[in-house]
């Protein structure tokens, strides 16, 4: 039922994953690897959703120095199809503090 809220394109990998699944289920033996697979299947999509985030971190040269980053860049960057997706995603706070957190990586590995 919750598929339709799933971005096209997304979709069809996690829907192939769902019917892997489903076949693990089956066999006894399989089912302790139920979690590694959701697993993936969970890392593969957010990779496709939130990929490439750091191309949307920007260096502040005035006097502040720092790394910033923009939200609107990061959205507009995202294919068409994640657009809607990413919007609700650049509103959760786990978002935010990923992205607060790397930005603290980034700024401490800079020279």
């Amino acid at each position: 039922e919750d598929m339709p809220k799933i971005p096209h394109g997304i979709e069809e990998s996690v829907a192939e994953g769902i019917k892997g699944i489903k076949k693990m289920y089956e066999n006894e033996d399989s089912r302790k690897r139920i979690g590694n697979k959701l697993s993936k299947m969970f890392c593969v999509t957010l990779v496709a959703i939130v990929g490439n985030y750091r191309g949307s971190c920007r260096f502040d040269n005035t006097k502040s120095k720092t790394f910033s980053f923009d939200h609107d860049h990061f959205l507009q960057s995202r294919p068409v199809n994640l657009q809607a997706c990413v919007a609700k995603l650049l509103q959760c706070q786990h978002f935010d503090e990923f992205i607060q957190e790397r930005l603290q990586i980034i700024q401490g590995a800079k020279p």
